[in-house]
This record gives C-alpha cells, sequence and structure tokens, in this order.
C-alpha cells in the first residue's frame, strides 16, 4: 500500500490538484473579503453573533466547492491514467488491484482535508481582519472538518466513476448534478448522501454537524469497498 501511495504522490505534483487545493480555500476567502468590504456595516452589526453570519454565508459556497471539487479532482487524478493508457501497465505490477484504488481515494481525501485546514486558518485570519469578536474555535473547525468528513461518500463515488469511464466529461456532469442536489437539500432526504455537506454546519436549526460527518465516512467507506471491488474485478482495456 505504500508503495502505491508514493507513487501517486509523484503523480500529484504533476498535476492541478495540488494547486486547486490550495487556491480554493484562498479564492472563497478572498471572495468573502470582497463582499465583506463592500457591505460591513450591513454584515457586520454589534450584539449579533457575527461569526455565525460568516459560517451561514460560507457554509453554502464550501459545500458547492466540496461536491464540485470532488468530481473534479477525480477526474484529474483518474483520468491520468486513462490518458497515458497505463491501467494495463500497472495492473501487470505485483500489486492488488483493490488497494490500487483505495490509494487513490486516500489521496484525494488526503487533499479535501488540506483545503479544509486551509479553510480553518482563512476563517481565524478574517475574524481578526474584520474584527468579528473572539475566535470560537469549535465552531470554525466544526464548520470546516465536518463538511469535509460529510463529503467523502461522494468523493468514493466519484473515484468509482472516474476508474469506470475513460471519457471523464460523464463523471464530472454528475458531479455537477450532485452539487445542485446539495443545494436543495432541503427538498431531498437526509439519508441520500448529496445532503450530507448541507446539514454538516455548526449553525442552524437544531444542528447536528458530526452526526452527518460520521454518517459520511461510515457510507464513504462502504462505497469505497465497493467501488475497488468492483475494479479488482473488471477488466481494464
Amino acid at each position: 500500500m505504500w508503495r502505491i501511495l508514493a507513487s501517486d504522490s509523484l503523480k500529484l505534483r504533476r498535476t492541478w490538484i495540488v494547486a486547486l487545493t490550495l487556491l480554493t480555500p484562498v479564492g472563497l476567502m478572498a471572495l468573502m473579503t470582497a463582499a465583506y468590504t463592500v457591505s460591513y456595516d450591513t454584515l457586520v452589526k454589534p450584539g449579533q453573533d457575527n461569526w455565525a453570519t460568516l459560517i451561514q454565508i460560507l457554509h453554502v459556497l464550501t459545500v458547492f466547492s466540496l461536491m464540485l471539487g470532488s468530481g473534479i479532482l477525480a477526474s484529474i487524478f483518474l483520468g491520468i491514467e486513462h490518458q497515458g493508457h497505463t491501467w494495463k501497465q500497472l495492473m501487470a505490477l505485483p500489486i492488488s488491484r483493490f488497494q490500487l484504488l483505495v490509494g487513490k481515494f486516500l489521496w484525494l481525501a488526503a487533499m479535501l482535508g488540506i483545503s479544509s485546514l486551509l479553510l480553518a486558518v482563512g476563517y481565524v485570519l478574517f475574524g481578526l481582519g474584520f474584527d468579528l469578536g473572539p475566535t470560537p474555535w469549535k465552531m470554525i473547525l466544526t464548520e470546516c472538518f465536518a463538511p469535509c468528513l460529510a463529503v467523502l461518500p461522494v468523493l468514493a463515488l466519484q473515484v468509482w466513476l472516474s476508474s469506470v469511464f475513460h471519457n471523464q466529461a460523464l463523471p464530472v456532469l454528475l458531479s455537477v448534478v450532485g452539487m445542485l442536489l446539495s443545494g436543495s437539500a432541503s427538498l431531498l432526504p437526509s439519508w441520500l448522501p448529496w445532503s450530507y455537506p448541507q446539514y454538516a454546519s455548526p449553525v442552524g436549526h437544531d444542528p447536528k454537524p458530526w452526526l452527518f460527518a460520521l454518517l459520511g465516512l461510515g457510507v464513504a467507506c462502504a462505497v469505497v469497498l465497493a467501488g475497488a471491488s468492483h475494479f479488482a474485478k473488471r477488466e481494464v482495456k
């Protein structure tokens, strides 16, 4: 497994995945900085929970970024093997097909985790810059990492689909559809994975963010096992 992870780390460096991981939280914070600079008096008020306001606004953008980013990152990473016609070469090596796909999922999950960590740093700096009050560490960490865990089933599904389809247009299209579905989470059954990230917020009505985060982690494990098992058995062209 370590050999697979080490090999994939080299492939990551030749893609836009690392850059996207770093730029996404920067872009989200830049957008919020522009919004707060223009409408500071409207968004920041004495006696109001200004941190909750920020998180409510940014949570929607964060979920959209995670949903769409999961599909794009999976398509880029798995697309390397399709474009280079390297699947058969990998299969000829004394490595497990099952572990091969699991390794790719783990790297992409790690990239989402790094992006979430950078977003947490961005929250802290943003709060200091706009004087939002004492830093609510628990709220910030929950907001950054609970949706990250909640989106893992979607990431696992996108990795599975990207391993099956040579043309990555369909997996990317499905990620766009998933992003739109997540925006209508209130209209979806709460057990559907596309609704998990929206519910994984520390603000809102009766929030239970870690319930959906843990649910996402559990469902992701099941999807990864199913996808890796299917990949191990299918004929690769």
